[in-house]
């Protein structure tokens, strides 16, 4: 009788043991299923572990090169833009002084016109004042201020933008403010000559206008050309990206399909495992009452 104690209690342990470790599994597998991760298996493997936590980090700074690609991309569309109607404006001024080469324009008119130059101006000072969210795109360093006041003179301090979008490279996203200074200049001496009918005046002022136009088409086109070669980097980035994702998904991740089957299995071996012991506790009394 005490041998059979003893084997029924050696069986029981045995039993429970692996009760225990069915529990483990199925935890393991509840973890898996519900997270979509394979969390338990990375903690027993160090090495995954480690390929996991680079994998992340290099996502970490991956996301903040994109980021910084955004603000950049964000920067050259609104300065673009700025500058396009800047060079629309000019290009009215320049209008307006062929317009005086007619013999038909007298004083009145040259009068409207000058009134038009100085909505032209104003425009143009808004423009110059573009601002990116809370920040003063033509400023230079000087970002919370406007770069021109009500006196048309620049306030920045010229400096540049730069913004890095990849390790050891960055991108200067501003152009400075000082381009607009000889263009409200030439629109203040048009709106004396017109207010004045000094047609003359007028005339002299042609060649600086177009070089204003020439100025700001250039500065235009160097905003394009970043903005473009910063598309693709953002390409190159995306595509990156998302190599890193995919290797972090399959170091990481887990077969549903699979896991829910070990899940189910798990779960019945387990309910087994309950009977098993629920029949042999009965056969242990019986031993015990004989």
């Amino acid at each position: 009788m005490i041998t059979v104690r003893v084997t029924n209690r050696l069986v029981n342990y045995n039993l429970r043991k692996n009760m225990e470790r069915q529990l483990e599994q199925i935890n393991k597998n509840q973890s898996a299923v519900s997270s979509g991760k394979k969390l338990a298996t990375l903690s027993e493997n160090p090495g995954a572990l480690g390929q996991a936590m680079a994998l992340k980090a290099s996502l970490d700074i991956q996301e903040q090169y994109n980021s910084n690609m955004d603000n950049a991309s964000a920067w050259l569309r609104q300065t673009e833009t700025a500058l396009a109607g800047s060079a629309e404006i000019v290009l009215r001024a320049r209008e307006l002084v062929l317009a005086t080469g007619n013999a038909g324009v007298g004083e009145q008119e040259m009068e409207a016109m000058a009134i038009e130059v100085g909505v032209l101006t104003e425009q143009m000072l808004v423009n110059a004042n573009t601002k990116l969210g809370n920040t003063y795109i033509f400023s230079g360093h000087q970002i919370n201020d406007e770069a021109f006041g009500d006196d048309y003179k620049y306030k920045g301090d010229g400096e540049g933008i730069f913004k890095e979008i990849a390790p050891g490279i960055t991108l200067q996203v501003n152009v400075h403010g000082e381009i607009f200074n000889g263009i409200f200049e030439n629109l203040r001496n048009l709106k004396e000559g017109l207010e004045s009918g000094d047609k003359d005046k007028v005339m002299k002022l042609l060649d600086k206008l177009d070089d204003d136009h020439s100025k700001l088409v250039q500065a235009r086109t160097g905003v394009g050309s970043k903005a473009k070669q910063l598309e693709i980097m953002q390409e190159q980035m995306d595509y990156q990206t998302l190599n890193l994702q995919t290797m972090l998904q399959d170091l990481q991740g887990v077969d549903l399909v699979e896991a829910s089957m070990l899940l189910a299995e798990d779960q019945m071996v387990y309910q087994a495992s309950l009977a098993i012991s629920a029949r042999l506790m009965q056969i242990s009394m019986l031993e015990y009452m004989r």
